[in-house]
């Protein structure tokens, strides 16, 4: 299936390649600004993280990959939420662990202009690696949270 954007169609081919099941949403069926590939996994834990990248162009590949108010974090644990998110940047280099809006929201740094015959295989990578390290971290969030 080929997409608006080049990165969403190689994305798509390399999750169908490997069997990762994933959607991809746009703001409109005629001229998107931005598309979504959706990438959904269960953790350890039983909870189902979705891995969103997003795409706004063909220009360079630029690819934003994020997954979003992952963990509600009660006021009251705010500070050692957002503690434990500094150690873990410091320990996982590529994710970025950060609290938005009392939640806990995860960043992977994509490298802009990526090239055409990349862009799926790195998009797999990452896909893998996050779901390792999200099996790694979840519980100890829960911890900081309920502990």
């Amino acid at each position: 299936m080929f997409y608006t954007f080049n990165a969403t169609t190689q994305i798509a081919q390399a999750f169908d390649e490997s069997s990762i099941k994933y959607v991809v949403r746009s703001d409109s069926d005629d001229y998107p600004t931005f598309e979504v590939v959706i990438a959904r996994f269960l953790i350890e834990d039983g909870v189902v993280i979705s891995l969103l990248f997003t795409t706004r162009n063909n220009e360079n590949n630029d690819v934003a990959v994020r997954i979003q108010d992952m963990i509600n974090v009660p006021e009251d644990k705010l500070s050692k939420v957002i503690e434990l998110c500094n150690a873990l940047n410091t320990q996982y280099r590529y994710l970025k662990f950060y609290v938005g809006n009392g939640k806990v929201n995860v960043e992977y740094d994509f490298p802009a202009s990526t090239p055409d015959d990349a862009i799926g295989d790195m998009a797999k990578e990452i896909y893998l690696r996050t779901r390792v390290i999200m099996n790694e971290v979840y519980s100890v969030f829960m911890k900081a949270i309920y502990a």
